[in-house]
């Protein structure tokens, strides 16, 4: 499943980046509203990951392009000013963007096809759904905020075979007739033709 191997490479990524300063990486089922999935992260500061779907995209033929939230909690008991920039023992939530940022925008997953792109940083309090009080990450000691991560991914399925490969382009022959036209026919190259040209390019 390349949606999961994928998934699996960016928590690895995100679990070394932060070599040990995080209580916690893990994945978390897609549709869970903010305030239950930041309640769920019961050992913040910590990331959680969820897989939004995807969208198709013209080239190369087949691909589309995937979505996770990356989801950033920072938990600091000495107020919401430390959870956001941290202290001398806990990491901030700031630091924790950065980070996130820096190690995966235009990294290329093993599985993907092509480089994933850091596309939105935005404060979670902000998506929250209606009727949800915001002030309720404050009171819980922790602030959160979300990346927003697109990786093109090659959909193939047992029956659609290997993606289609071009060999070189290495060379361009044209016949040419000039009016009255009709001594130039298939098959081609013709046998007499009023100009050719043979380009052959270098290699």
């Amino acid at each position: 499943m390349i949606i999961a191997a994928v998934e699996d490479q960016i928590i690895a990524r995100l679990t070394a980046a932060f070599a040990g300063r995080l209580r916690e990486v893990a994945h978390r089922p897609a549709g869970t509203d903010v305030a239950t999935l930041v309640r769920s992260l019961l050992r913040a500061p910590g990331i959680c990951i969820a897989f939004q779907g995807w969208q198709a995209t013209e080239r190369p033929d087949g691909t589309v392009a995937a979505g996770w939230k990356v989801y950033l909690i920072a938990a600091n008991a000495s107020g919401e000013a430390a959870r956001r920039r941290g202290d001398d023992a806990t990491i901030g939530a700031y630091e924790m963007l950065e980070v996130a940022a820096r190690v995966l925008d235009r990294w290329r997953p093993a599985s993907a096809a092509g480089a994933a792109v850091v596309t939105l940083a935005e404060l979670v309090d902000a998506a929250m759904p209606a009727g949800l009080d915001p002030a309720s990450f404050g009171t819980s000691g922790r602030s959160a905020y979300a990346l927003t991560l697109a990786v093109p991914l090659l959909l193939t399925g047992p029956d659609a075979g290997p993606p289609p490969t071009l060999d070189p382009f290495v060379t361009f022959h044209a016949d040419w007739d000039v009016p009255a036209h009709g001594n130039v026919t298939p098959p081609l190259p013709a046998a007499a033709t009023d100009a050719a040209d043979t380009i052959t390019l270098p290699q």
